[in-house]
């Protein structure tokens, strides 16, 4: 997170803050590594990975890619901290890029006919409402001396944020709606698919705005990868089909059926807190035909429905006893002094807990856990293309809860997306993040959560197939 230079001004009179030609630099003096993109050629990319569909793709991005300039910062806990004073307007700079598809936030609060865009970044660059209606964005920052291409826009209000993985997405506006179309126009210059990419062993990038500059790439490695982990909601599942099973003859598919669909832990979990009632109950029965389709749940009849839900009902009750007893067992001699939200909290731990041991006790199909983690994927995967468009290929596709990365990046490149491409025993994976709070690790720096898919390839050679032990000709 770059720090700009002190000033009183309101938003929309910082202007002069806004180009830092290559600023002084404790972290990577002179900038060395980081390639300006308007410059960026063929050659620029490491041999290994040099050929001309990656150019294309990592051109592709730079128009994506968007500066942001943060004027105010809000009262903050200690791990977001950003150097900043609460109510402070002094600038900072961070990096996001823009989502291609309209459709994505059309009906959503805050979308303005013409105007609006949704954009992506990490939360510890943009923290609430307040933060993202003080922030300028900038489309097309790519020439430190030449602004003309620029369009500028202003955030509006957070439609996604998380904390944990350290995302965020809102929207801005830009002023009118030939602005809105001019970076329309721009951004139809990118194609929805690209052409197979030759196998790579691993390179990584990233278009940032270092310090505030016009955009820079530079280019690194991934160290290693850690997958999104199921939700504990999977233990109460477990518990209800456990109880189907020593009370009745009733098919599992049946049990995730009406779990998935009745109960607070189902499909609700997948839906976005700024959709309307209407879109939310249209986006349920989309998530849930979705299952069906694919064959993972299947519709059971009214009076199997009322019964798995009557069990259901009974399930949550005892373990809303248990919780309770253990809180009371726990704080008995200071339940009064708990305030409501300390309460709430140390209630949910507990349930939590009581939930997970309770379903380490029982047993169920051996195929129980694979199939839900599977519904779990392909429900995260349709809440994206429902909630930002478009659709993934029908290939293999895993959450990703951080990965780490060696990669220059400076003040400023946070919140910028982080692409890599890294041959696996599986064979060609596609990670996606962005670059986090900086975390320096041994390995290097840690990448906020994102996805990673299977990618199509030219035919893969055979040592690369040895060493990664490769049945397939190619990654598909």
């Amino acid at each position: 997170m770059q720090i700009l230079p002190h000033s009183e001004s309101a938003i929309n009179e910082s202007d002069v803050l806004d180009v830092l030609v290559q600023p002084p630099c404790k972290k990577n003096p002179g900038h060395p590594r980081f390639i300006p993109v308007k410059q960026f050629k063929e050659e620029d990319i490491p041999i290994e990975a040099r050929c001309n569909n990656i150019w294309q793709i990592i051109k592709d991005q730079g128009l994506r890619t968007v500066k942001l300039t943060v004027y105010y910062t809000t009262d903050r806990p200690a791990n977001f901290d950003v150097g900043l004073p609460a109510a402070s307007r002094r600038g900072r700079s961070g990096t996001g890029w823009v989502d291609l598809f309209d459709n994505s936030i059309k009906g959503r609060t805050g979308f303005k006919t013409g105007k609006t865009f949704m954009i992506s970044t990490a939360a510890h660059v943009i923290f609430d409402n307040r933060e993202c209606g003080e922030t300028k964005v900038e489309f097309f920052f790519d020439d430190d001396y030449n602004c003309k291409e620029v369009i500028e826009a202003r955030g509006h209000n957070i439609v996604l944020l998380d904390t944990s993985l350290d995302v965020c997405r809102f929207l801005c506006h830009t002023s009118d709606t030939v602005s809105g179309n001019k970076i329309r126009e721009r951004l139809r210059e990118i194609p929805r698919y690209y052409p197979p990419v030759p196998p790579i062993e691993n390179i990584a990038w990233c278009i940032s705005h270092p310090h505030g500059m016009a955009q820079r790439l530079t280019f690194g490695r991934i160290t290693d990868i850690k997958e999104e982990e199921a939700t504990w909601s999977w233990a109460v599942l477990k518990l209800l089909v456990y109880q189907c099973a020593t009370q009745g003859s009733i098919a599992e598919k049946k049990i995730f059926y009406v779990f998935f669909r009745d109960t607070v832990n189902g499909i609700n979990l997948y839906l976005a807190d700024d959709l309307g009632e209407k879109s939310k109950k249209q986006h349920k029965e989309q998530l849930l035909g979705h299952l069906v389709d694919k064959g993972l749940i299947v519709k059971p009849t009214r009076e199997e429905a009322i019964y798995i839900r009557g069990l259901y009902n009974e399930l949550t009750a005892n373990l809303s006893d248990m919780r309770d007893k253990a809180f009371y067992s726990k704080f008995k001699h200071s339940v009064e002094l708990i305030s409501n939200a300390k309460e709430k909290e140390e209630k949910h731990k507990l349930y939590k807990h009581i939930v997970l041991t309770e379903a380490m006790k029982v047993r169920v199909s051996p195929k129980f856990l694979e199939r839900f983690n599977e519904i779990e994927k392909e429900l995260w995967v349709k809440r994206h293309n429902l909630l930002f468009g478009g659709h993934y290929q029908n290939l293999d596709l895993s959450l990703t809860k951080s990965s780490t990365y060696s990669l220059d990046s400076c003040p400023g490149s946070s919140g910028a997306r982080v692409t890599a491409y890294v041959m696996t025993n599986e064979g060609l994976r596609r990670h996606i993040g962005h670059h986090s709070r900086g975390l320096k690790e041994n390995q290097g720096i840690v990448c906020g959560g994102g996805g990673s898919i299977l990618v199509p390839t030219t035919p893969i050679p055979a040592e690369l197939k040895n060493k990664y032990n490769i049945t397939s000709g190619t990654a598909i």
